[in-house]
């Protein structure tokens, strides 16, 4: 990254507008050498796009849920997680529960909103039954989370079919509402977990009466909901039978007081969604050789530059030269990692972070006949590349008689080794 001062720079008696201009490109200049993190990878995604103001939902106080979830099938291939978000649907009103004795301390409830921990559980899927049910838990994550209230209502909505009721709130799409739909996002970087091609995963928390240790007292959190979609979902699929959620409650069908499946979901699913960090990477290889022609015998000094264009970090980066027939090995010196071996050689070059290069000076001399010496080096890395034509490069030289070179004579090295001192002192006096 090139650093400029701007407190070096002579701005004072410039236009405003050519002072902007420097400082836009200052900064493009700083930035040009930062690169850019990888964007995440979606393998599962249920959320509706835009997200409208709110979003049916599943009432965990309401219909006695502690648990709710689906079955789900990833696309792709990557399969280990970074962050889930789930829309979820909030009915409380910041006129209700900030008045006095409303609101539990541990809701620690705001102008804002109001903090309620909430729980997100991945299983294996169990297919020994009929049915697929949850098998062993895979992970779990709980982190508390910032609930907003939903708006006050509007008398506008009064007036707005198909409800014309003035309790709602209007949304910017000229809709009117009763809950407010938002996103949470469980970060699971830490958990460093690969999933299955498919799981059952569910959202828990805890409500008045029910959920793994209920509140016991009545808050906000008796009016949160966990957001449903109707469109199915755009990336990945819901493979199971599709009236089919799976839920922990004490009423209904399916099982009491465990997470199993429950039937009456047809054509409604959780809205959630699963990113993965994308480990994807474009390596590319360049081997050159100077110019010219070299003698039977000699050696030739290679230079192999590899480079990583992202957007991940390359690991285990591996260069392989099969050395040409006739040629034998001098020396290979990598800026990174090591080499090893004399007629395969092998550079393990480790990491290659997203934007780095590192290069391989390889010395071979050359075979007892002349002709043409091509010789190539392949590069590759266990991230997935998604540039394989970039992955192998050749460099040819011409081989001739080493009575063909010519050689200097003392007296040439004489005249050569004056100006190149003139010309250095030429360029001392400028």
């Amino acid at each position: 990254m090139t650093t400029v001062p701007i407190r070096d720079l002579q701005l004072q008696n410039e236009p405003i507008a050519a002072r902007i201009l420097t400082v836009i490109v200052i900064l493009l200049i700083a930035v040009s050498g930062v690169a850019l993190a990888a964007p995440p990878v979606i393998i599962y995604n249920d959320i509706p796009s835009p997200l409208p103001g709110n979003v049916p939902s599943e009432g965990f106080q309401s219909d006695h849920t502690a648990e709710f979830g689906e079955l789900i099938q990833f696309a792709g291939t990557n399969r280990v997680p970074t962050k889930v978000n789930v829309v979820m649907s909030s009915f409380a009103l910041q006129s209700v529960f900030t008045a006095p004795g409303m609101c539990p301390p541990s809701s620690a409830c705001n102008a804002s909103g109001f903090s309620h921990p909430i729980t997100l559980n991945l299983y294996n899927v169990n297919n020994s039954g009929l049915v697929p049910e949850p098998g062993t838990l895979i992970a779990t994550r709980t982190q508390t989370f910032a609930i907003p209230w939903r708006p006050a209502g509007n008398p506008a909505c009064g007036l707005i079919a198909p409800n014309f009721d003035p309790n709602r709130w209007l949304a910017g799409d000229g809709k009117c509402y009763t809950g407010l739909a938002f996103t949470i996002a469980f970060d699971l970087t830490s958990l460093s977990i690969t999933l299955p091609n498919q799981i059952i995963y569910g959202v828990a928390f805890n409500t008045q009466t029910f959920g793994s240790a209920p509140m016991g007292t009545d808050g906000p959190f008796d009016a949160l909901n966990v957001g449903l979609n109707t469109a199915g979902p755009s990336v990945g699929s819901n493979p199971g039978d599709p009236d089919i959620a799976y839920q922990n409650t004490d009423v209904g069908n399916g099982g009491t007081g465990t997470f199993s499946d429950h039937t009456g979901w047809t054509g409604f699913s959780v809205a959630a969604s699963f990113e993965t960090a994308d480990t994807s990477v474009d390596l590319s290889i360049a081997k050159t050789a100077p110019p010219g022609v070299y003698g039977t015998g000699l050696p030739v000094s290679y230079t192999i530059n590899v480079h990583n264009s992202g957007p991940a970090d390359a690991a285990a980066v591996t260069v392989t030269d099969t050395i040409p027939p006739g040629t034998t090995f001098s020396s290979a010196t990598p800026s990174q990692g090591s080499c090893s071996g004399t007629s395969t050689v092998t550079c393990n070059l480790g990491t290659l972070t997203n934007g780095a290069s590192a290069t391989i000076t390889l010395v071979l001399n050359m075979p007892p006949t002349p002709g043409p010496v091509s010789n190539t080096a392949n590069v590759s890395t266990t991230n997935p590349d998604t540039n394989a034509a970039n992955n192998t490069s050749t460099a040819t030289v011409t081989v001739v008689p080493a009575s063909q070179i010519p050689a200097l004579s003392g007296f040439t090295l004489l005249l050569l080794g004056v100006a190149m001192t003139l010309l250095a002192l030429t360029t001392l006096r400028t």
